[in-house]
């Protein structure tokens, strides 16, 4: 399960965290695993869910996500250290600093760092939807499981919760539109999936996204 994990994180300098800080909080939140973080600095509420912004950083030689979609949403990518890679609908890219690229909803793509030390850059999501809740549940249970992985449940509910605007690329449809919210769904009523806050609950993201 450690692919469902790393498609969703970013980063930048600042403030020291704990294992429980949130995406929300604006601090640098690192994922345990990888060493992947991301900051928040733009916040869909702020946008009225136009967008959400972050900038993210991946260490050399640590791997980045899974090839994945976001169907409802478009994702900018903006290098501004180092060398990003990005795998998107086929094609390999290389952006150094200053150069972007757009991938559209729908796109399989997935980011990588291509060069020699420390790759930064700025992510936009458009528009912004439960990507803060998606990004900030799955870090919350990846740093309490290190050095394990999470409880799958708890996985599923996050996807679940999302609302269908992230699926990976070499899983079946059927998996991921019928099964898995489905184990999301039981492992909440059973509490296997109790340390995970409920979309509608997550005090950071506007109640309405037009």
């Amino acid at each position: 399960m450690k692919s469902l994990l790393s498609a969703l994180l970013f980063a930048i300098p600042a403030a020291a965290q704990t294992s429980g800080d949130r995406i929300s909080s604006r601090k640098i939140i690192t994922m345990k695993p990888t060493g992947e973080t991301v900051q928040l600095f733009t916040s869909g509420k702020e946008t009225n869910g136009a967008y959400a912004e972050f900038l993210v950083t991946l260490p050399e030689g640590k791997p980045g996500p899974p090839l994945h979609t976001h169907p409802k949403q478009k994702e900018y990518f903006e290098a501004v250290e180092g060398t990003l890679g990005l795998y998107a609908d086929g094609k390999k890219l290389i952006l150094q600093p200053g150069e972007s690229f757009t991938v559209e909803p729908g796109v399989q793509h997935a980011f990588f760092n291509a060069g020699a030390g420390t790759a930064k850059w700025k992510a936009r999501v458009t528009p912004a939807l439960n990507f803060e809740y998606l990004a900030e549940e799955t870090i919350l249970a990846l740093n309490r499981a290190f050095p394990e992985m999470p409880s799958d449940y708890e996985l599923k509910y996050i996807l679940w919760q999302a609302k269908g605007e992230y699926y990976l690329a070499d899983v079946s449809m059927f998996k991921q539109k019928i099964l898995w919210p489905l184990k999301g769904w039981w492992g909440k009523i059973t509490g296997r999936a109790k340390a995970v806050t409920p979309r509608k609950h997550a005090y950071h993201l506007p109640n309405k996204i037009p």
